[in-house]
């Protein structure tokens, strides 16, 4: 049901298949949740140091893109970490620089005393990426070392169609771009993806992101 359309699908070993489908649902329900629990606890925010690349200050300073600093940054409150991005403070939306109407009316001085102005970027963050902290965390797996096997047919960004298939031993990945008659692609990924920035885990090692992005979930022009 979920994946019978998806090219090459079969090449998935059946057992990760349905350990990434079991995942499905449950995660979809607490990402949807987002759209209303996010507004609430984004009422609420804590602080914390962060060394990390800050493009609107970069901008702002002249300096290169991705040019890092440390800096006090806003997260959402411990008991709501579940919708808070694991990998990135709750205030990136304005940091990151990200293109938006209504940021690029005011400045980092507008910013800087407008609370409305700092919360609506933490909505409009958490909306953007939701639920983050429980694809990874909960509904992750862990990396681990193993060398994959990696299946590759097409060229991506070609226009025509792309998969690529990355298998572990306890999970896999299958991103694909399936184009459509207007010069367009619906954009696949699924089964678990690598964060570079993501957090250890307590214990010292890492996990991989939970990926539920379907063909019919996105669409986005060719590069």
């Amino acid at each position: 049901m979920l994946t019978g359309n998806l090219p090459y699908i079969d090449l998935v070993p059946p057992k990760l298949l349905s350990k990434w489908k079991r995942r499905f649902f449950p995660t979809l329900i607490v990402e949807a949740s987002a759209l209303f629990v996010v507004p609430l606890v984004s009422l609420w925010y804590r602080w914390e140091v962060r060394t990390d690349t800050m493009k609107r200050v970069a901008h702002d300073k002249g300096l290169p893109r991705y040019t890092t600093f440390t800096k006090m940054r806003q997260y959402l409150p411990k008991w709501a970490n579940w919708y808070q991005t694991h990998d990135n403070a709750a205030d990136e939306y304005w940091y990151g620089k990200y293109d938006d109407l209504v940021n690029d009316i005011f400045t980092q001085e507008d910013y800087d005393k407008s609370w409305l102005l700092q919360y609506y970027n933490r909505v409009r963050w958490h909306w953007r990426n939701a639920a983050y902290t429980f694809s990874y965390m909960v509904m992750g797996m862990p990396k681990g070392d193993d060398e994959p096997d990696t299946f590759e047919a097409g060229i991506e960004d070609s226009g025509k169609t792309w998969v690529k298939i990355t298998t572990h031993q306890n999970w896999f990945q299958y991103e694909a771009q399936l184009p459509d008659d207007e010069g367009e692609y619906r954009s696949v990924n699924i089964g678990w993806k690598i964060n570079r920035s993501a957090p250890a885990l307590e214990d010292g090692t890492y996990n991989v992101m939970y990926a539920n992005r379907l063909a019919w979930l996105s669409r986005k022009e060719y590069k």
